[in-house]
């Protein structure tokens, strides 16, 4: 269970970041250090929770829209030699006739 709460933390704040226009920010170390609680001095050199943690989290985000994620509305994407969040719409068939807007903003309309 605990593992699964690091992924969730590292998505979190993957997202967020980069939704907050500072992807630019997300580097291993400012991850470890803000993300995952290590100190300033963080050598992610020797401890490699950023990347492992990441590795993870692709390999679950894979599966899941592999699985029961592939009709979802947006999917995101944590390309490999990155950090920040991917966002793209998923399958056009299930919105064919609706406009962008409306897929977003659903029934609150």
């Amino acid at each position: 269970m605990r593992r699964a709460q690091k992924l969730v933390q590292l998505l979190n704040f993957l997202v967020e970041t980069t939704l907050q226009g500072n992807a630019h920010y997300l580097k291993e170390t400012t991850i470890g250090v803000s993300a995952f609680g290590r100190p300033p001095d963080y050598d992610p050199k020797t401890d490699t929770i950023v990347r492992s943690q990441a590795w993870r989290l692709r390999a679950k985000l894979r599966d899941y829209y592999a699985a029961e994620g592939a009709q979802d509305s947006v999917i995101i994407d944590i390309p490999i030699g990155q950090y920040s969040a991917v966002f793209s719409l998923g399958p056009v068939e299930k919105y064919a006739g609706t406009s962008t807007e409306s897929r977003f903003l659903g029934s609150r309309r």
